[in-house]
């Protein structure tokens, strides 16, 4: 298997054990958004000597102060938006909304990155995008029901999310490795997001069930980055598709222990996971033409 392939994939199943544990800390442990962030920036810190030392070396940001400036913005805003959608939306369905950002991704790969691919590479694109959608449904469901407030805070979220993907390709031309763009974005974000202690110190609660959750988010994210970066080293537009898969992994872990478990996050009726199924073969499908279309 091409390597990026490997990557790619395996940055979505890390994406999926991010998205998992962000969503128990947002339902069971944090509930006010700006301790959410603060404690999320801060534990994300001890990450940053170990990227280092995985590089086996600290380059000079200032070399690509523009565009990592740059993305650390943009990522700022996406985070903060994306977290505000997570408290309200169930993580089977927030997570492979996510697929919709490969249809920008590819937009502005095509005009910014200038990558070309077939026809048939975008007709699978697209084919991945109708399985995010179906994925997305739930009891009582309606065609209207995909554009309402939620929907639009999660368009933005994915917008600037695709934006910030095309920002990492252009801090890797510049010279930075994965390792140290993600070090030093890790510092940028936690400056960024500073501020937000005097907005919410008093509900700062430094216990092991707040922070817990929150840190292990940042490891398998943090990790999950790192992989797809490497992979954008030889493209975006297929790294990043293969990446959005962490939807499917995320609905057959969540799907599998509701089973069980059924208030630990969400549970559905059998007709809800079988079109969310039917989600998941179609963007599973997706991901096979693409492998073969690039072999």
């Amino acid at each position: 298997m091409t390597n990026y392939i490997f990557l790619s994939l395996l940055g979505a199943f890390l994406y999926s054990l991010a998205g998992i544990s962000g969503k128990l800390a947002t339902k069971h442990q944090v509930k006010d958004l700006g301790a959410l962030i603060f404690w999320l920036a801060f534990s994300a810190l001890p990450l940053v000597p170990i990227l280092f030392i995985l590089s086996g070396h600290i380059q000079n940001p200032l070399h690509s102060i523009f565009p990592l400036t740059l993305f650390i913005v943009v990522t700022a805003i996406a985070t903060y938006l994306m977290w505000k959608a997570l408290y309200t939306m169930e993580i089977t369905v927030f997570q492979p909304l996510f697929s919709a950002q490969t249809i920008f991704v590819a937009i502005l790969a095509y005009f910014i990155l200038h990558e070309r691919f077939s026809i048939n590479i975008y007709t699978s694109l697209l084919l991945a995008v109708i399985g995010g959608v179906l994925i997305s449904y739930s009891e009582g469901t309606k065609f209207k029901a995909f554009f309402n407030k939620g929907s639009a805070l999660m368009l933005a979220v994915i917008i600037l999310f695709a934006v910030s993907d095309i920002l990492v390709k252009l801090n890797l031309i510049t010279g930075l490795d994965p390792w140290n763009f993600k070090a030093w974005s890790i510092v940028g974000l936690f400056i960024v997001f500073s501020p937000v202690y005097v907005a919410s110190r008093k509900q700062l609660t430094a216990s092991v069930k707040q922070v817990l959750p929150l840190a292990a988010n940042n490891l398998f994210a943090i990790s999950a980055q790192v992989a797809v970066y490497n992979a954008f080293k030889q493209n975006v537009t297929i790294s990043q598709a293969l990446a959005m898969f962490g939807g499917v992994f995320t609905l057959v872990i969540v799907t599998a222990i509701s089973r069980f478990y059924p208030k630990w996050l969400e549970q559905h009726s059998l007709k809800v996971y079988l079109v969310r199924f039917v989600g998941c073969v179609l963007m599973l499908l997706a991901s096979v033409l693409i492998v073969v279309q690039n072999k």
